[in-house]
């Protein structure tokens, strides 16, 4: 059985940031704190971190954060896809700050830029989630649970997809 495409198609830098998205996700802020300043000693100029620190920023650091993000765009050569992660993350740091009207205006630009740059494909999709059957099929989970969990669980999440906030 091949792998999932899932699996089969990283997207995220080497830095590590993996650590970073589960821990945050999962509420561990410390945790996802310690894991970024740890990718920060391995690529420090990389974009990725400056935009999950500004994620797991606490409200008075912002501000700062929303300084750090607008000297980022001002780049020169920065790729459309950063850009667009850029001014997603701008858009949730200014929000927290309460400057709704400029998070809404980097909020837009950012997802016209994903349109752009990556338009929604279905057949990408429908291929993604036939992945995931193939993989965790109804033969599967017919096996005996010895042979069943040899080191690979499942996990089948249920739920609306993220629209890029955090709920804390």
């Amino acid at each position: 059985m091949s792998a999932p495409l899932w699996l089969s198609r990283p997207t995220w830098p080497s830095a590590g940031p993996q650590p970073v998205c589960c821990s945050g996700d999962a509420g561990a802020f410390g945790s996802a704190r310690r894991a970024v300043d740890r990718a920060r000693l391995i690529a420090p100029t990389e974009l990725t971190s400056l935009i999950a620190r500004a994620d797991l920023a606490e409200d008075g650091e912002c501000a700062g954060f929303a300084a750090a993000i607008d000297a980022a765009l001002r780049r020169p050569g920065l790729g459309e896809r950063v850009r667009a992660r850029l001014l997603h993350s701008l858009g949730r740091t200014l929000d927290r700050t309460g400057n709704v009207d400029r998070a809404f205006d980097a909020v837009t630009a950012a997802h016209a830029l994903r349109r752009r740059v990556e338009p929604y494909d279905a057949a990408e999709d429908t291929a993604f989630f036939a992945s995931i059957i193939q993989t965790c099929g109804e033969a599967w989970w017919l096996l005996a649970p010895s042979r069943r969990n040899q080191g690979v669980r499942p996990v089948f999440i249920v739920g609306m997809p993220r629209s890029g906030t955090t709920i804390r």
